[in-house]
């Protein structure tokens, strides 16, 4: 089944880039005739050319019906020069097929491209130009530096093999301090309770030793919060543990690796530790036996808290990367969408801006490999990339030919 588009001229309405800073472009070619193929009828003196797309199976291709005056034309030269944003041009020559002249390339998506025509008839040359823009908008650079876009260019790079484990964050052993009293005595004040933070220096608890008489005050060796208390003014200090006290803003990761998994692990790989929308990265310090004849490793990570939103005992998952591959291209994971049912990065030249399908390949937590055909240092849209989308969604402007 063939379906025919033509590349004519659509004016849609400006959004939420602002007025006279921003427009769309879909089709451009103003005030364009139709022929009776459907096609665009471009026209010099009697010469007649209905330009169209004609989709099939197989793929699009130039479609070009050509007369002139009431007679059709058998013997002629044309070419058509098409180029896209950050490609280098490409020419179609036409051959006649029955009643119309055929070219000689497939034409991939997407159809958006400045457009030159030539034609050698009976010693004489025709040119037209014209442009044909599909999902194009054009944003000025001070509208674009507003709404926060940011660009990058796609390049090559390294794309992160990694292994998903799981685990369970641990108190470290350093940052735990059970507190017992020096001499034997009756506790005479108690200055913190469960729950307190405490600063390294801050008194905990005086005692009157049995031996001497004299008090002594206790304090705390570390920054911390007071975890346990065991001990009530009045009652006597001996050997037993005051206080327990614990340092979360710095915790141990345990990770499993089992068996299957021990060949792609060692000390020193990266990790990317998985906290909801958010990753953070430490290594492997080391790798120790599981508990108990457990059936697997731990492999040991540190652990920044700061934020103090973690405690001991919560679970984690991770991605270790036990390998980095060299590819040709790669874009950041958030320049990618999904517009028209196709994966789309957004490409920049000037002030106009082009979805621009792409196929995928590896990814990882930042990046993605690219294996479509575009040239490398092609610039693309980063930081609000979206916005580009919801416009062009919003204003219609989709495959409309």
């Amino acid at each position: 089944m063939k379906t025919l588009f033509l590349i004519f001229c659509l004016t849609l309405p400006l959004s939420s880039w602002g007025s006279g800073e921003h427009d769309h472009h879909d089709d451009a070619h103003d005030e364009e005739l139709q022929g009776p193929h459907g096609g665009m009828l471009l026209m010099k003196g009697d010469v007649k050319a209905e330009f169209a797309l004609i989709h099939e199976q197989d793929g699009a291709a130039f479609r070009i019906w050509l007369s002139q005056g009431t007679q059709t034309i058998d013997n002629a030269t044309m070419t058509l020069i098409y180029q896209r944003l950050h490609e280098d041009p490409v020419t179609v020559n036409f051959h006649k097929q029955g009643a119309y002249w055929q070219g000689d390339k497939t034409v991939h998506e997407p159809h958006s491209f400045e457009l030159t025509l030539s034609l050698q008839l009976q010693g004489k040359h025709y040119q037209w130009q014209w442009p044909s823009y599909e999902n194009r908008v054009t944003i000025s650079k001070e509208m674009a530096i507003k709404n926060g876009l940011t660009f990058a260019t796609v390049q090559s790079g390294e794309i992160a093999k990694k292994l998903k484990v799981f685990g369970r964050l641990t108190a470290s052993p350093e940052n735990i301090a059970n507190i017992r009293a020096r001499f034997p005595g009756v506790v005479r004040a108690v200055y913190v309770n469960i729950g307190d933070a405490v600063k390294k220096g801050q008194k905990l608890v005086t005692i009157e030793s049995n031996a001497s008489l004299q008090n002594y005050t206790i304090t705390s060796p570390i920054d911390g919060v007071i975890q346990h208390r065991n001990v009530n003014v009045g009652e006597v200090a001996a050997d037993t543990t005051l206080f327990t006290l614990l340092n979360i803003n710095s915790l141990w990761g345990e990770l499993k690796i089992f068996h299957n998994q021990r060949k792609y692990i060692k000390p020193g790989q990266q990790v990317q530790v998985i906290d909801e929308d958010n990753l953070a990265l430490t290594t492997i310090h080391h790798i120790i036996p599981g508990p108990d004849d457990a059936p697997y490793l731990l492999a040991r990570i540190k652990f920044d808290n700061g934020d103090g939103q973690h405690m001991p005992g919560d679970l984690i998952s991770a991605n270790i990367i036990f390998k980095k591959e060299q590819v040709s291209l790669r874009v950041e994971n958030h320049a990618l969408h999904e517009l028209d049912g196709q994966t789309v990065i957004f490409i920049k030249e000037g002030q106009n801006y082009e979805p621009r399908t792409v196929k995928t390949g590896q990814k990882d937590a930042q990046f993605t490999e690219i294996l479509s055909d575009i040239a490398p240092g092609t610039p693309y849209v980063l930081d609000n990339s979206y916005l580009i989308k919801a416009d062009i969604e919003k204003s219609g402007a989709g495959h409309t030919h």
